[in-house]
């Protein structure tokens, strides 16, 4: 019983999220049945039912005797309880005016669940819990999941406050809410975070699933949008071709160890290399279960070739998905791919993966770069920079192994897990969250004011609003790598980690790339400030509260350039626990 309920809090802030899905669509029903006399009494149970649940939890906890706090989860759900019963009881005061209702209970339950992540990373990284593996080892709670998940909270966080001020939300679908979205996009994230902490081939495969397809009905979520609709078309159907392709590759990465579960599946692999065990026909085998997993991958982070959907899926979703794609479905698909790789091992074949992936990050870098610079449209402008951020940060996935070869021979000896590639991919994941998340949010300011999000339709609009176009060129000069930003500590520790990998040419292209990606940023800050006020032709009003959370992301980035050490110790800890998986 004392596991049972370790599992539970292990996976604590999965669960309040799940109550916090539960409560938005019972406030959806409420509001939709309000006028009833017997919704109200279904109201009065609904509440007391939780909180007497919430109770018998608490002391089944003390019945068992676990060695963990009884009340954990308690409070937590106890506060999401106490938000539905505010807004049934509340009903006759904020009737008509809680567009933001559904929105500020998503905000709610998301810091709930980040609290009680970090109650949870706390354990982790002072040494409290050295005990990881949950659910028969089906999930690890190590430092990498606890990163990775406070990752997508941040940016379930802020996506969720973009859906409030997001015009087409408002005078579009469900205007009371956008209740369909928001569970969505709880969901997807529900998956992201299951996905970054599981170490077996069918969970993951799961969870990736349950993210993508989260994500297919966002894009899709905007009705009468004839773009939208061919985003969410495009992205179900490039989608379901690349998980098939990466449940082939599971599935022969099965049949080839019999194995589920990475620790499982590299001891097999490197005892097979060691001992030449591996022939012509299994290594051919080998080759194609690797490669088709990576498809699958490569798919999700928008790496060539398999980037296609990514320009019209980015342009055709409400603006809100597509910060989610880019920063959080991104994080967590880069997460699952550290782990994947650090599965190759040190072996052989594990070798001339990295390599093939150092010419996809080269190729994938260079064309996002210049696609980016033909774009008139903000949205695909930052589509193909997503790209090329793709690009940068599989430098840091190459270098997660320092590879040794013979001098003579020319013959790979060894490989060693580097631990600055892990701690430089990651702290781009954070980097590229914060800065790609305010560009977006400024796009959303900006096209709720002029109903455009093309880039010569927002000429002067950076005097207009001083602040947001401010934080603009702050997130502009962190994707470019300009200190004191975090982007450019972001690409220096890439460098650093891929010379010490030995790739050293890729640096060199990475470095050429940088120059090219300040052409088409510097556009957009020239249509901000480099034009007069009298070219924009909208007044700007209102917004406080949406300007005072860009302000707030862009100090961030720049805290995060100027005072990365903190971060980078942490990360530096993160990567070092993964030389003992």
């Amino acid at each position: 019983m004392a596991d049972y309920f370790r599992d539970l809090i292990a996976i604590g802030p999965e669960l309040i999220l799940c109550g916090t899905l539960l409560v938005v669509l019972l406030v959806d029903l409420w509001r939709a049945g309000r006028d009833r006399a017997s919704v109200w009494w279904i109201a009065l149970i609904v509440t007391f039912v939780s909180c007497l649940a919430m109770v018998q939890i608490g002391s089944l906890y003390h019945q068992a005797e676990a060695k963990v706090d009884g009340m954990a989860l308690l409070p937590e759900f106890l506060a999401l309880a106490s938000v539905y019963t505010l807004v049934t009881v509340c009903e006759s005061y904020y009737r008509g005016r809680d567009d933001w209702l559904l929105g500020t209970i998503v905000l709610i339950g998301t810091a709930l669940a980040g609290y009680r992540l970090w109650d949870l990373g706390v354990d982790v990284f002072s040494g409290l819990d050295q005990e990881t593996a949950y659910w028969g080892a089906l999930i690890e709670g190590d430092g990498l999941a606890i990163f990775l998940r406070a990752l997508g909270l941040f940016t379930l966080f802020f996506c969720a406050l973009f859906a409030i001020f997001y015009k087409p939300f408002l005078k579009g679908i469900n205007r009371n809410g956008v209740m369909e979205w928001l569970l969505c996009l709880i969901g997807a994230t529900l998956g992201g975070m299951f996905l970054v902490q599981t170490t077996n081939l069918l969970f993951l495969f799961l969870a990736l699933e349950m993210m993508s397809l989260c994500s297919y009905l966002q894009a899709g979520m905007l009705k009468g949008d004839r773009r939208s609709a061919e985003a969410g078309l495009k992205y179900v159907l490039y989608g379901s071709m690349a998980s098939a392709f990466m449940l082939f590759g599971f599935s022969l990465l099965y049949a080839f160890t019999g194995e589920l579960n990475f620790p499982a599946i590299r001891e097999i692999l490197i005892g097979l290399s060691a001992d030449g065990a591996i022939g012509d026909a299994e290594g051919l085998l080998l080759w194609v279960a690797i490669l088709g997993s990576l498809t699958g991958f490569a798919y999700k982070i928008s790496a060539v070739p398999f980037h296609f959907w990514t320009p019209d899926v980015y342009e055709g979703s409400p603006t809100p998905t597509t910060a989610f794609l880019a920063a959080g479905s991104k994080a967590f698909s880069f997460g699952i791919l550290i782990r994947f790789v650090v599965l190759l091992g040190d072996v052989g074949y594990g070798a001339r993966i990295l390599e093939l992936l150092a010419w996809v990050a080269a190729l994938t870098m260079t064309y996002g770069n210049l696609a980016a610079l033909r774009q008139s449209n903000l949205k695909r402008l930052f589509a193909y920079s997503s790209i090329a951020h793709a690009g940068y940060m599989l430098m840091g996935i190459v270098a997660l192994f320092v590879i040794t070869k013979d001098t003579t021979s020319g013959q790979l000896t060894a490989g060693s897990l580097n631990v600055d590639g892990a701690k430089a991919v990651l702290f781009y994941l954070l980097a590229y969250a914060i800065m790609n998340l305010g560009a977006f949010g400024v796009l959303i300011f900006l096209a709720n004011r002029t109903g455009s999000e093309e880039i010569a339709d927002i000429h002067g609009m950076g005097w207009k609003a001083p602040m947001v176009g401010g934080t603009m060129i702050v997130f502009l000069l962190s994707l470019t790598g300009v200190p004191p930003t975090a982007g450019f500590f972001g690409k220096y520790y890439l460098f650093v980690a891929a010379i010490q990998s030995g790739y050293g040419w890729l640096v060199v292209v990475a470095g050429l790339n940088t120059v090219i990606s300040l052409v088409y940023y510097f556009r957009i800050a020239k249509a901000l400030f480099l034009r007069g006020e009298e070219e924009a032709f909208v007044e700007i009003q209102g917004g406080k509260v949406f300007s005072l959370a860009l302000l707030f992301l862009a100090l961030l980035t720049i805290y995060f350039g100027i005072f990365a050490g903190g971060a980078t110790e942490l990360l530096q800890e993160v990567g070092t626990s993964l030389q003992s998986r």
